[in-house]
């Protein structure tokens, strides 16, 4: 049996350390620990971690990038309550082919979901 492991990674632009810090510490809720100062490692509420590298910003990938790659899902306990959060972070959802999950997209470009647990 294979299944999705509990830690995932990827690269961020390191002029979006700030913000990438302030939407999944503050405003998803995760902890954050700092290894080395170019990498922050969120850990969620189930144990599950997601680890940030910054990278200098023509290393990451860009938004339009980021529509193709790996998109993450967080599910929640109170999906309108997660929504108001990212609302008043500055974050709308954005239009997809299905209305559940909720997209978003993270500084940087990152898709990421929120859906009902």
């Amino acid at each position: 049996m294979t299944q999705i492991g509990l830690n995932h990674y990827l690269s961020v632009a390191k002029t979006l350390k700030n913000n990438t810090r302030a939407l999944y510490e503050g405003v998803l809720g995760a902890t954050v620990q700092s290894p080395r100062p170019d990498v922050d490692i969120f850990t969620f509420a189930n144990g599950s971690s997601m680890g940030i590298f910054y990278v200098a910003a023509g290393e990451a990938l860009t938004p339009a990038q980021h529509m193709h790659a790996l998109w993450l899902e967080f599910e929640v306990d109170d999906q309108f309550a997660a929504i108001v959060r990212l609302a008043k972070f500055g974050m709308q959802p954005f239009e997809y082919f299905n209305d559940e999950p909720k997209y978003f997209s993270a500084p940087g470009g990152q898709v990421f979901g929120i859906a009902k647990r």
